[in-house]
């Protein structure tokens, strides 16, 4: 049986926010509501009212502030490296395993997360991360800076501006799959 927390992501173009359920006991468990990686208690209570105040809670958004809810097998929210070392240390992880840490005795790059630094572009830029509830994704970040119109008004528009950024990634830097302990 997992200790892990329940986690529910949802997200809004670029801004990501967690609700996280903790806590052994059925008869007490926390919500926690997870922002740019500052965790807030919102409510306390049994099992089944933590769980029907988060699924008002993601309507709310849903309605209010036009969240989208992230399902199990889509694609994970990327968000910056602070705020997701923050969730998956929620989460009960202690460690990542990176190859580019693979140096001298530590054969398999495995690195507290609490001192992983994450990855650089080939421009020296942060890496953006997401994570899909075992396993954290990498990228490099691509925004509007790298003249990319990040918000296409029509189909073709979008299509080509998909095809930029998948061609500026590839350009900064290889994707990873970093796999958590």
């Amino acid at each position: 049986m997992s200790t892990r927390p329940r986690l529910h992501t949802l997200f809004q173009g670029t801004k990501v926010r967690h609700l996280l359920i903790e806590g052994a006991d059925p008869g007490a468990k926390n919500l926690i509501q997870l922002e740019n990686g500052v965790p807030t208690v919102i409510f306390t209570g049994k099992q089944y009212e933590v769980e029907q105040k988060a699924h008002s809670l993601m309507a709310e958004w849903s309605k209010t502030e036009r969240f989208e809810y992230r399902k199990d097998g889509d694609p994970p929210a990327f968000e910056a490296l602070r705020p997701t070392i923050t969730l998956v240390t929620l989460m009960g992880y202690t460690r990542i395993h990176d190859p580019k840490q693979q140096k001298g005795m530590n054969l398999i790059g495995v690195v507290p997360l609490a001192q992983w630094r994450g990855w650089k572009d080939k421009n020296g830029d942060d890496y953006e991360y997401g994570f899909d509830g075992t396993t954290i994704f990498g990228q490099p970040k691509v925004t509007a800076a790298h003249g990319v119109n990040m918000e296409p008004k029509t189909n073709e528009e979008f299509v080509a501006t998909l095809k930029k950024v998948g061609e500026l990634r590839k350009s900064l830097g290889p994707t990873h799959t970093f796999i958590l302990g």
